[in-house]
């Protein structure tokens, strides 16, 4: 063997099966085109009319298979993403992974007093200048919600926080269109002009519909400001069983597999070949506390499987690693969680 041949192994974990992305996949082609989508966004109506889609009562849209894999094949399956510098750094593709922080907690652990209060700007930039130091970290979003900024302004403010701060890439959010295309020119002064930012994008849009089946007018007005202008959007499709979807992990997961792929559909009618990430994650209702315990075990087998998912239709994925219910550095709290074995040999909660 050649002293210059290197072999990567990679480990992987799956817990589906071709035979059952082909299962999911069917079944959430069979929701959209018999139960539908509520769309409240006038040029997406438009738009899927004129692909070949349904509409009825003004706002529920019925969609063909066809569309749908048309939207499949033209969403891309690679997406650069380049730092501050026009660098190109994070290649998302296949099975490359790239690790970064949290989003926008409303509280901090003061790290000169040790007392718990309320995030302030300050920590966002703070955050941002020491994950521009760390190696392990790739990307950053706003770890803090700035409590001492006017709400409808503090995405702006903590972007340029974080965009002053740090030359990573940047994974951001936005209340509305407005402040996403105020954040947009922003980036556009850094880059240097639209086009700089188009060929080497160094942010990242999260957004997110609402479950069941609800598209509402601003998140896919976001959705599709991003699919003009070509900043990757990155759109989160949670679904609660037992709340927002059926209590079984396989429904629910369907359900928010389906409402993914018609947020693909609008956002790929938008713009063919526009860059789009997915994540359809499915967490659970406590139904004796109605609290959702946050990255419980089924958030982890559903981000897996929606993973797989990801690969099946060749398009990138976002997940989250590392998240508890815990307020300090700790284990989960396994109040609503833990289980134990009764003499019977039923599962009690704890």
């Amino acid at each position: 063997m050649r002293r210059d041949f290197f072999m990567r192994i990679q480990p992987q974990l799956a817990l589906l099966n071709d035979e059952q992305k082909e299962e999911i996949h069917r079944a959430s082609l069979e929701i959209l085109e018999r139960t539908g989508i509520l769309v409240y966004d006038q040029e997406s109506l438009d738009l899927l009319k004129k692909a070949g889609c349904q509409i009825r009562d003004g706002k529920r849209v019925f969609m063909p298979g066809s569309v749908v894999e048309e939207a499949i094949r033209t969403v891309p399956d690679r997406i650069t993403v380049s730092n501050r510098r026009g660098e190109r750094c994070l290649y998302l593709e296949e099975r490359k992974s790239y690790f970064g922080t949290g989003s926008e907690t409303l509280n901090v652990i003061d790290i000169r007093t040790g007392e718990r209060r309320k995030a302030i700007l300050e920590d966002v930039r703070e955050a941002a200048r020491v994950s521009d130091y760390l190696k392990n970290v790739d990307f950053i979003m706003s770890m803090a919600m700035a409590d001492d900024i006017p709400p409808y302004l503090s995405v702006r403010y903590q972007f340029e926080a974080m965009v002053s701060n740090t030359s990573k890439p940047i994974m951001f959010t936005a209340w509305d269109r407005e402040g996403l295309e105020d954040i947009y020119w922003m980036a556009v002064a850094v880059a240097g002009s639209e086009e700089n930012l188009r060929q080497h994008p160094f942010l990242i849009h999260y957004s997110e519909p609402i479950a069941p089946f609800v598209h509402p007018r601003d998140s896919l007005q976001k959705l599709l400001f991003c699919a003009e202008k070509g900043i990757p959007v990155e759109y989160h499709c949670i679904t609660m069983a037992g709340a927002t979807g059926p209590a079984t992990l396989a429904g629910s997961f369907v359900q928010a597999n389906a409402r993914m792929l018609s947020g693909m559909v609008i956002h790929q009618l938008k713009q063919g070949g526009a860059p789009l990430i997915v994540q359809s994650p499915v967490i659970y209702l406590d139904m004796r506390t109605s609290l959702m315990p946050y990255f419980g075990p089924e958030w982890c087998l559903s981000a897996l499987m929606s993973k797989e998912m990801a690969l099946y239709y060749g398009v990138p994925t976002f997940g989250k690693a590392g998240t508890t219910d815990a307020k300090v550095i700790d284990q989960q709290p396994v109040s609503k969680l833990a289980c134990r074995s009764s003499q019977k040999g039923w599962l009690e909660t704890i």
